[in-house]
């Protein structure tokens, strides 16, 4: 469910992209030879197939090959953003192959996604990613703050900036 809502609520608004999936058991060919059908357990135990693609607003079926590589890419993002049951998500440079304007919709749903409960640690490259954050914590303290979930106190950011020597070392600074 977190997974759609990214994509069609912040991602993908105009196409409405929603992921799904087809299961397909691989049987024997003895069940045919047999003509009988496998029983429940006998199903529990043979290997399944599974297509993720993609459906848009218009019903209409994608494979991630028509969209770009830069969902692809994102998927694995956005499931562990998206997973109750991870509590912190350790994310290299997610914007790879996105759309400057996905890089800043992604921090939308890194603003959404996150909470006391589950912290998201970024590296990135992206001063698009990097703007909308600011974007946001700029509209919070406004008179016309953001909807509640995108509302950010600067509190709630930490930007910390690798600055390589040539010495070898590395001075990061906040």
């Amino acid at each position: 469910a977190g997974v759609n809502r990214a994509l069609s609520d912040h991602l993908f608004l105009e196409r409405g992209y929603q992921l799904a999936a087809e299961f397909r058991v691989i049987v024997g060919i003895d069940w045919f030879t047999d003509q009988r059908l496998p029983t429940p357990d006998e199903i529990k135990n043979c290997p399944v197939l599974v297509q993720v693609y993609l459906v848009d607003s218009q019903g209409r079926r994608h494979s991630f090959e028509q969209v770009g590589s830069g969902l692809g890419y994102i998927l694995p993002v956005l499931c562990s953003i998206s997973n109750p049951r991870v509590s912190v998500s350790l994310l290299q440079q997610p914007e790879l192959h996105l759309h400057p304007a996905l890089q800043a919709a992604l921090g939308d749903v890194f603003i959404e996604a996150a909470s006391p409960e589950h912290q998201i640690v970024v590296e990135t490259h992206s001063e698009h990613l990097l703007l909308r954050i600011l974007k946001r914590i700029r509209q919070t303290s406004s008179a016309n703050p953001p909807v509640p979930e995108l509302r950010l106190k600067p509190e709630d950011v930490v930007v910390a900036y690798f600055d390589p020597k040539p010495d070898g070392t590395t001075t990061v600074r906040q």
